[in-house]
């Protein structure tokens, strides 16, 4: 197995300030960088002029360059808690369109990226809730597709093997960089339910790996 105690001095991002800062906090920040490159088929005007129902082209430039800032971070988001590229792709022209047809007003970037992952989040749960229309890809296969290296893979692996609501805050979190507290705000629930479910992701990476740095 790699080295991954060298990657995690080498790698690992900042711990925030909610009380989770520990050596797996570090391990587990050090073990996502790869799926920050992460990119599929992302959306664009021919994608969303007729999924959208209007059946024109759309010509907004708001949500142009909406769709080319934020498409790479919601196919990260929704792949890992979908687990299918078809599905993926769906969350992700829904949560354009809901842009296009809401037209919010934001403060800033900042606010119009966590609306943004608010709406497609909603949209991930939607699908896996009611709408399960395609098949998810074997977790080997989509580890394998996303990261390249088998270090990595086998933590994306360990990642997808997590519950769905468990993967979207630990991809929040230690991919997009989120504190418990927007997390909670984007995802309409507890910094409490945020901290536990950061716990038991952690708790599994430590018990797949028992690597003494993530103890």
């Amino acid at each position: 197995m790699p080295d991954k105690k060298h990657r995690a001095s080498d790698r690992c991002g900042k711990p925030d300030n909610n009380g989770l800062t520990s050596k797996l906090d570090i391990c587990c920040y050090s073990i996502f960088p790869a799926l920050r490159t992460v990119t599929g088929i992302l959306p664009g005007p021919g994608i969303l002029s007729d999924g959208c129902g209007t059946g024109r082209r759309w010509k907004d430039m708001d949500l142009e360059a909406a769709v080319r800032k934020h498409s790479e971070m919601l196919y990260r988001i929704c792949i890992v808690i979908l687990g299918s590229e078809q599905d993926t792709q769906d969350a992700i022209q829904e949560t354009f369109c809901k842009y296009l047809e809401k037209k919010p007003k934001f403060v800033d970037g900042e606010h119009e990226k966590a609306w943004l992952i608010k709406v497609a989040t909603n949209h991930c749960r939607d699908i896996q809730r009611f709408r399960f229309r395609h098949p998810k890809v074997p977790i080997e296969e989509l580890a394998g597709t996303l990261v390249s290296q088998q270090e990595d893979r086998e933590a994306v692996r360990e990642l997808l093997q997590m519950p769905p609501k468990q993967r979207a805050v630990m991809v929040l979190h230690y991919v997009e960089g989120y504190q418990v507290k927007e997390i909670a705000g984007i995802l309409g629930i507890t910094e409490h339910a945020v901290k536990k479910r950061l716990q038991r992701g952690r708790e599994q990476f430590r018990t797949a790996w028992k690597e003494e740095y993530c103890r």
